[in-house]
């Protein structure tokens, strides 16, 4: 494919000249130490980015800024130039720093390590583990009774502050050396955990900063910096192409100024939080998780971004889901119960519509396949309401034309919830109807099988192969697809589904007592299975292999007329 860029020379030259003014002005305006006029260039490297006209790609190309630049200054006066992190940096109004940040944070791992040693105190660490974990003991071990590791085990104990809870201070902190809080605790913040006071706050981080002395923890960050950086290379790699920020804006509506941020705890385990810090006009929602397996982590990010959109939205329409909630209450079960276990209201309002969030997500991103079987997940941890709250969300957007999960999308789902609690004795008994299918469809289907295999023994002849591999590629076909995308078919398609195997075992019954010298009762009752298992079990997709075997079975019964040159069929053979 031909390329159309512009040349690499005139464009490092143009960026060059572009980005050094910049800078320079940035200098100058920001008052850093040094006099602008007193920094040298020593050397430029540029990368230029090929980047074609003719492609399609994902946003707009800029070829102005196709380039990397980088320049060598030299600073040529007596007095230090020195960059304050506050310095806004801006080149055409934009930031150099990225609003989606992944990596390991220092106060994540700082305040993880003292609620690891909490836990551990006074008996001594565990043997073992990973890595990362001997290298805690061996550097924190003569520090286990130190006063701010007694504060966190008390903490725990008295007032409920677990990991969760100690994270949602960490993130609240400017640095690990200051320990400054970023934001004032009144008004209260929104995820910073109930268990905590000001007065608590303030303590904790006190015997914190000791810690941190003490304990040099400035050390053990840079003696661990190496497994850091393999660390947040890994998350990043497999985030960065997955985790697609723009997919927000287009589902919740615009967020100005929004930043990102992924920590990766490698004392973490498999738990993710979601927190958000806002901070003037500016939200940064930040999702900390536990390091391990990144393949398919992207819905679990996804997940906890989402929450900083639908928690705050929701907030004011909390007390009209209550009464709803609470008849819906006696019916939940499984993992979904587990996880809202003391926030029922507010915990059932946030996961469906941040879990009915991941399923859109997966849809536009992924396809087709990837929201169906998180849909079948859903289901199966309990949320049966889910596939009509997608409908919902999808009928409303379709209507009028508004963001799937804008903040007025709330109203709508209050009616939904109101709705469906009202129903929710006759919805819960659908859904438990549409678990029970795959059971009974498997106890139906076994006993034809068996009338099938007496059926050939008592006509001695063999079981003709067509109808059982039609069979079989059907029902595991079928299986397949129940188990993997979550089908739930509702009354409508188990009655019926059920009423036709029922006839299936008619047929073979019959043909039990008449002994036929032909195979229609088993072609015909074939015919039956290939229709009733996908009615049954909701299988969309397996009704492509259904009809294979049915037409399948049709051209062997109009062969045998041709061959045979009579009505009658004769007895398979095999």
């Amino acid at each position: 494919m031909r390329t159309s860029v512009p040349a690499p020379s005139r464009l490092a030259m143009t960026l060059t000249l572009r980005y050094l003014a910049g800078i320079l002005c940035c200098l100058s305006v920001f008052g850093a130490t040094t006099r602008a006029d007193t920094l040298l260039i020593e050397g430029v490297h540029v990368v230029p980015h090929q980047q074609s006209r003719e492609m399609r790609y994902r946003q707009k190309t800029d070829f102005s800024i196709g380039a990397r630049v980088e320049l060598f200054l030299s600073n040529a006066s007596e007095d230090t130039l020195v960059l304050p992190a506050s310095v806004d940096v801006r080149l055409r109004g934009r930031t150099a720093e990225s609003p989606f940040f992944i990596g390991v944070d220092p106060r994540v791992e700082l305040f993880s390590i003292i609620i690891y040693l909490a836990g551990e105190a006074g008996h001594g660490l565990r043997p073992g583990g990973t890595p990362y974990q001997e290298a805690i003991a061996r550097h924190f071990e003569p520090h286990l009774d130190h006063p701010g590791v007694s504060c966190a085990a008390r903490l725990k104990r008295h007032n409920g502050i677990d990991y969760g809870a100690q994270m949602s201070l960490a993130v609240l902190v400017a640095d690990t050396a200051s320990l400054q809080l970023r934001i004032p605790l009144e008004p209260w913040p929104e995820t910073l955990h109930d268990g905590w006071t000001i007065e608590t706050v303030d303590a904790y981080l006190s015997e914190v900063r000791d810690f941190v002395r003490k304990t040099d923890f400035a050390a053990f960050l840079e003696a661990q910096r190496p497994l850091y950086a393999v660390t947040a290379s890994r998350a990043e790699e497999a985030l960065r192409k997955t985790v697609h920020l723009e997919w927000f804006d287009r589902y919740f509506g615009p967020r100005p100024n929004g930043k990102y941020r992924v920590f990766v705890s490698l004392l973490g385990g498999r738990g993710s939080f979601a927190f958000w810090v806002r901070d003037g006009a500016a939200l940064e929602a930040i999702c900390v998780t536990g390091a391990g397996r990144w393949a398919g982590r992207e819905s679990t990010v996804v997940h906890e971004f989402a929450h900083s959109y639908v928690n705050p939205a929701a907030a004011p329409y909390l007390k009209g889901f209550e009464e709803a909630v609470s008849r819906m209450k006696p019916h939940l079960s499984g993992d979904f119960m587990r996880t809202i276990e003391g926030l029922e209201t507010a915990g059932f309002v946030h996961e469906s519509l941040t879990r009915a969030a991941v399923i859109r997500y997966l849809h536009d991103e992924k396809g087709f396949l990837a929201a169906r079987m998180a849909l079948g997940r859903e289901i199966k941890n309990g949320l049966f309401w889910m596939p009509e709250l997608l409908k919902v969300m999808e009928d409303r957007q379709a209507r009028h034309g508004l963001q799937a999960g804008g903040q007025d999308l709330m109203p709508a789902f209050e009616e939904f919830v109101q709705v469906y609690g009202a129903n929710i004795k006759s919805n819960a008994a659908l859904a438990r109807a549409g678990n029970a299918a795959l059971p009974v469809c498997l106890a139906l289907l076994g006993c034809w099988c068996v009338m099938l295999v007496v059926v050939s023994h008592r006509n001695k002849t063999q079981m003709s192969r067509l109808p059982v591999a039609g069979a079989s590629l059907v029902l595991w076909t079928c299986v397949a697809e129940f188990i993997v995308l979550g089908n739930r078919s509702g009354l409508f398609g188990i009655v019926p589904g059920i009423a036709i195997l029922l006839s299936a075992l008619g047929v073979m019954a019959a043909s039990l007592w008449r002994r036929p010298e032909s195979d229609p009762p088993v072609l015909l009752s074939s015919l039956f299975v290939f229709t009733g298992v996908p009615l049954v079990l909701s299988a969309s997709l397996a009704w492509g292999f259904c009809a294979a075997a049915g037409i399948a079975l049709m051209l062997r019964m109009w062969r045998c007329r041709m061959k045979r040159g009579s009505s009658r069929f004769p007895v398979a053979k095999g």
